[in-house]
């Protein structure tokens, strides 16, 4: 018997909706969200939840289609109840299971505030905040001279001017987070007028647990090569014990002032910046003052 076109819709469409409705079975079924588990990528310090406290707070949507859930939202809610968890990502593993992977946000800065001093990481999320801190060689780097636009909580990202990423220069020099923290006690930002340019430019003067102070300027311009300089300069700054200490005098001629000892280079200030006339960088190593 030969079927009519009428007929033939309605099989067409009967067929249809039974594999609908058995895609919709099977994405309420087989494929909702059933578990959730933690997968750190680092070692944590500062964060003591357990991974049972951690997926609570994310809140998920358990017995739902995992490829319908909002993993922004997700990574949103943890992030803010645990301001040290930095969600790397939410990863899907069919059938119906979620793995977070997440790193622990490190202290990099800290900043005076109306109320104290933040803690940052080096992206200035506010890990946490403190009424007092001391800047030691094993914790966060003070930063001052920045202007903070308004006042955060815990879990809040800073909104900030008058700062140059000095933090990824130093990684770009393989000088990871641990390393700067042993080297540098505080950075200050200045904005200083510059009448060669006639501009305002970004300087940084670092002070060293060494005891030597490092200026450098125009940030804005080849700030990675400029940390690079200063740390070659700083490695090699003990090979002047026994030189002539030489300071350049108004009319650009040099004039020897003594003789470099070690404890006149513990107390040296480094000064990198850039050429304005041509390409390159330069440098001065400064006596101490009263020299």
């Amino acid at each position: 018997m030969k079927l009519t076109k009428k007929k033939k819709w309605i099989i067409s469409g009967s067929v249809l909706i039974g594999i609908v409705g058995i895609v919709i079975l099977l994405l309420f079924t087989l494929f909702s969200l059933k578990n959730v588990a933690v997968d750190f990528r680092t070692s944590t310090t500062n964060l003591t939840a357990s991974q049972e406290e951690i997926i609570e707070k994310g809140d998920f949507a358990y017995n739902s289609p995992v490829i319908f859930h909002s993993k922004k939202g997700y990574t949103k809610r943890l992030e803010e109840a645990y301001p040290y968890i930095k969600v790397i990502n939410i990863e899907t593993v069919f059938p119906n299971k979620f793995i977070i992977h997440v790193s622990e946000r490190e202290e990099v800065f800290a900043i005076a505030s109306q109320e104290g001093f933040y803690i940052c990481d080096q992206e200035f999320k506010v890990l946490r905040k403190t009424d007092d801190f001391s800047s030691q060689s094993s914790n966060a780097i003070l930063l001052s001279g920045i202007t903070i636009k308004e006042e955060k909580v815990e879990g809040e990202f800073l909104k900030i001017e008058n700062y140059a990423d000095i933090f990824s220069a130093f990684v770009e020099s393989n000088r990871l987070l641990f390393e700067q923290k042993a080297l540098v006690k505080e950075i200050e930002f200045e904005k200083i007028f510059n009448s060669h340019t006639n501009s305002d430019e970004l300087q940084a003067k670092l002070t060293l647990f060494a005891g030597q102070k490092v200026i450098i300027g125009n940030c804005q311009k080849m700030l990675t090569q400029k940390v690079a300089s200063f740390l070659q300069v700083f490695s090699q700054l003990y090979s002047l014990i026994g030189k002539d200490m030489k300071i350049v005098t108004e009319n650009g001629e040099s004039e020897v002032v003594g003789v470099w000892d070690k404890e006149k280079l513990d107390k040296a200030t480094i000064e990198i910046n850039n050429y304005y006339t041509k390409e390159g960088l330069y440098y001065k190593i400064l006596p101490p003052e009263g020299i």
